[in-house]
């Protein structure tokens, strides 16, 4: 049924994307309305902007198809909620953040703070320029601005870079970690949620849930079987590139 969720615009994407029940609630819902996927795919996709399914980026990136962003959202959602009513900013770690996307509708749940990492110069660039555009085109550009950042940097040690202290209520990972690494479970809030698929380039993948309970124990629920490119260096991502 995912597959079946494109529109003609954002707001029928969105809508088909919620009478499919991959987006369930309202905050997800509202969130992925205002965060215009065109802002995010790139000129030369812009035709396709609301198709649901993956589009390059350029320099073996893609953007994700929206139906996963949703899901991803929607599977977040719930530390956020939890660390507001706890009367704290709720804050989030996008690693890997690309085309900028889940940056603006982060920023949308709740208040959030989100801090994207992307190792790659010419992709960090571009999540910067996306995002600047996102918040000129919508209605709560102004309230949104102030609550993102973007870092250039190797995404595996988190951030701030190789920190042990606990910071986020959500970590999510773009791309696949043949094995995690520790940063994003040390830097992770007591209470929080880490997304992110495991598995080897071009071998089978699962998209793994770890959650820290208050204590800081971990507990890991495998989600769905994946396809991601592999959480690595910018030198090995880009070797294959024209």
């Amino acid at each position: 049924m995912a597959w079946r969720c494109s529109g003609k615009s954002n707001t029928a994407l969105i809508e088909n994307l919620y009478k499919a029940d991959i987006i369930t609630s309202n905050v997800v819902r509202c969130a992925m309305s205002l965060t215009d996927r065109r802002c995010y795919v790139g000129q030369l996709n812009y035709n396709l902007a609301y198709e649901d399914r993956p589009l390059s980026i350029g320099f073996n990136a893609t953007i994700s198809a929206p139906h996963m962003h949703a899901y991803a959202l929607e599977n977040l959602l719930d530390p956020l909620k939890k660390a507001g009513e706890a009367g704290r900013v709720p804050k989030v770690l996008d690693v890997g953040c690309g085309s900028g996307y889940l940056l603006g509708a982060f920023a949308r749940c709740y208040g959030a703070h989100v801090t994207g990492l992307e190792h790659i110069k010419d992709l960090y660039n571009l999540s910067v320029s996306n995002f600047s555009s996102d918040v000129k085109k919508s209605e709560d550009g102004e309230s949104i601005s102030d609550r993102v950042e973007i870092h250039h940097c190797d995404g595996r040690l988190g951030w701030p870079s190789e920190s042990t202290e606990e910071h986020y209520d959500v970590i999510h990972v773009g791309a696949a970690a043949p094995e995690i690494p520790k940063s994003f479970f040390a830097q992770l809030n007591r209470g929080g949620r880490l997304i992110l698929p495991v598995g080897p380039k071009g071998g089978s993948q699962i998209y793994q849930q770890w959650d820290k309970d208050e204590a800081g124990n971990l507990k890991n629920h495998n989600l769905m079987g994946v396809i991601y490119i592999p959480l690595t260096d910018a030198e090995d991502q880009l070797k294959d590139t024209n």
